[in-house]
């Protein structure tokens, strides 16, 4: 075959050749063309799923609830982890605070428009090289959408679920980007992310971990902040303080490497004895378990909540946890911890005798101290003796139901004589005093303070039943019922009994010349807006004249200088006051006043 036949074939088949390889590449340019195409109506078939960017609120929600004393001192902070947030603005948080963000979370976060296609395409590259997705180039845009739009991506279970949300996240970012400017992004990022220990926000962080203010922060301190948000767990300083150090380290870098700071600063932030500040992570990692007084004022609260807004119990409690309020509590701290000291006093008890203590205001009514238990409490919300026990009140309740009666009614004064003689009650019964016998012609202001029950039973009988009933109930005694208007009431035999709360409040009533004011324990709530949720403003209303208060408070006071209550005199101050006994001193009672607080103690 000579040379012309040979090329002839071998051009024939360098054009089959030629030919197939274009097959090949139009099939590939078309199978990659339709991959295109597929992918293009997935991506926008996801975006025609994402929420509209008018519907989406991408600032955080849920901050954490203050509680304050009378004197504006802060008392407790409540939330759960999800508020556990103060926020504050841009202008309260250092410029090297944001910056150290930036520079470790994304470093283009000034120039993107919301995605960051330089990191998106470094990702994939590792991705497609690797094996591995797992590197993620989310821009702080895309993660303030995560922790606050797209929130459910912790349940995602597949890889699918996963890019699904991600194309959202990223069509919103961008959309989020024409609507915001970059600083209320940046602003309510640094108000939303986990910071460890339960923190949401830099400044709960900057409390928690250094005990003061985001604005008092250092560039180390504000370093060391930023590195924890990688991992909140497991670069938590107080629990791992060299990773923290590490973390630290590569904040300061990039904010080197990107020009946020100098050499100067750098070096400075890098020598800092950053760990030495952190606050002791023993007071941080506490149970949070409230105080008898917090205890009731809660509770307080959730009623008041559900009868003005007509809020579910689980409502008030969620905005209460988690709604920012600032609420303006009665107690007074040194009060409330001088009651929770004496009641510890072991030398004080015998066997396994319980007590429970109310103070208020004689003024405003106001509960200023609250214990309701010796045990030291070991949780929150319990059973609470003096809000929750009904008890027997013995003698107290002579004061407030015949006494009240007989002499706000005009019957009798202080001077007026019963005779105190063996008598019995209109059943025929026989009725004793507590101590031996009688003791004759008696006025009213000597059987107050000797507390004769024959005496009792006959202004009982004076009044008329139905008249001391209604006295008491007056007072603030909702536990009585129909079934005691009896004659045993004049003594305190009550068919429930009576609580130390409502025993304080009625006695507080006397000491406020006879206006009686419901007990309360706040003045007011505020909102996160600054608006007055809820407000106390009673003024009270009249339940014996001021001249009728005025003679029992002097009948009272004779009580602690000459009768029963001689244990509770104190030198120098004028005191007025009623005790009460049940049978096998089951009940023991004081319950008095001075001229700035009333206290009801029972044991």
């Amino acid at each position: 075959m000579d040379c012309k036949w040979l090329l002839l074939i071998g051009g024939m088949r360098l054009v089959r050749k030629k030919k197939g390889l274009k097959i090949v590449l139009i099939c590939v340019g078309s199978l990659f063309a339709m991959m295109c195409l597929a992918a293009a109506i997935f991506v926008a078939v996801q975006v025609s799923k994402a929420p509209d960017i008018s519907q989406v609120n991408a600032a955080p929600e849920g901050y954490l609830t203050t509680i304050y004393d009378k004197d504006g001192q802060e008392m407790e902070k409540l939330y759960v982890t999800e508020s556990n947030r103060i926020y504050v603005d841009l202008e309260e948080i250092p410029d090297y605070m944001e910056k150290a963000f930036v520079a470790i979370e994304d470093e283009r976060f000034y120039d993107h428009i919301g995605i960051d296609i330089r990191g998106i395409i470094r990702a994939a590259v590792k991705g497609l090289t690797s094996g591995s997705f797992s590197q993620g180039a989310s821009t702080i845009t895309q993660q303030l959408l995560k922790n606050n739009v797209f929130t459910g991506w912790m349940e995602e279970e597949t890889f699918y679920d996963r890019v699904c949300r991600k194309i959202q996240e990223q069509y919103l970012a961008i959309r989020l980007e024409q609507e915001y400017s970059k600083d209320w992004i940046l602003e309510n990022y640094l108000n939303t992310i986990n910071l460890g220990g339960g923190t949401r926000g830099v400044q709960v962080a900057a409390q928690y971990y250094f005990g003061k203010n985001v604005s008092e922060l250092t560039l180390a301190e504000s370093a060391l902040i930023a590195g924890i948000t990688k991992n909140p767990s497991s670069n938590n300083p107080l629990k791992n303080p060299v990773k923290s150090i590490d973390r630290q380290h590569l904040v300061l870098d990039a904010m080197l490497r990107n020009e946020f700071i100098s050499q100067e600063e750098y070096n400075a932030a890098k020598v800092e004895d950053v760990l030495g500040a952190l606050e002791e992570a023993s007071t941080k990692e506490r149970v949070q378990i409230f105080s008898w007084f917090e205890d009731a004022l809660l509770n307080q609260l959730v009623e008041d909540l559900v009868d003005q807004y007509g809020y579910t119990e689980e409502e008030a409690w969620n905005l209460i946890y988690s709604g920012g309020l600032e609420i303006y509590s009665t107690q007074d701290t040194q009060v409330q911890s001088v009651c929770e000291q004496v009641v510890s006093l072991e030398d004080w008890y015998t066997g396994n005798e319980e007590v429970s203590i109310v103070m208020t205001d004689v003024s405003s009514g106001a509960v200023t101290a609250i214990v309701g238990g010796r045990e030291v409490k070991t949780s929150s919300l319990v059973y609470n003796r003096a809000t929750d026990a009904i008890r027997q009140p013995g003698s107290t309740i002579k004061v407030i139901g015949e006494y009240a009666a007989v002499i706000d009614g005009g019957q009798v004064t202080l001077g007026t004589t019963i005779d105190d003689a063996p008598y019995t009650y209109s059943d025929g019964t026989a009725i004793h005093n507590s101590y031996s016998g009688y003791r004759g012609m008696t006025t009213i202001r000597e059987a107050v303070a000797s507390s004769s029950n024959v005496v009792a039973l006959k202004a009982y009988q004076m009044a008329g039943g139905n008249q001391v009933f209604e006295y008491l109930k007056k007072f603030g005694i909702s536990t009585l019922t129909d079934q005691d208007r009896h004659e045993a009431l004049s003594l305190g035999g009550t068919y429930n009994g009576v609580t130390n709360l409502e025993m304080t409040a009625a006695y507080n009533t006397i000491a406020n010349d006879g206006i009686y004011v419901e007990p309360y324990y706040y003045t007011k709530v505020v909102d996160r807006d600054g608006q007055i949720l809820l407000a106390n403003n009673s003024s009270g209303r009249r339940v014996i004249s001021k001249e009728s208060a005025d003679l029992l408070t002097l009948a009272m006071e004779d009580v602690l200088t000459s009768g029963t209550g001689k244990d509770a005199a104190v030198d120098g101050i004028c005191l007025a006051g009623k005790t009460g006994t049940t049978n096998e001193n089951r009940d023991l009672w004081f319950v008095g006043f001075s001229g700035y607080y009333s206290c009801g103690v029972w044991g």
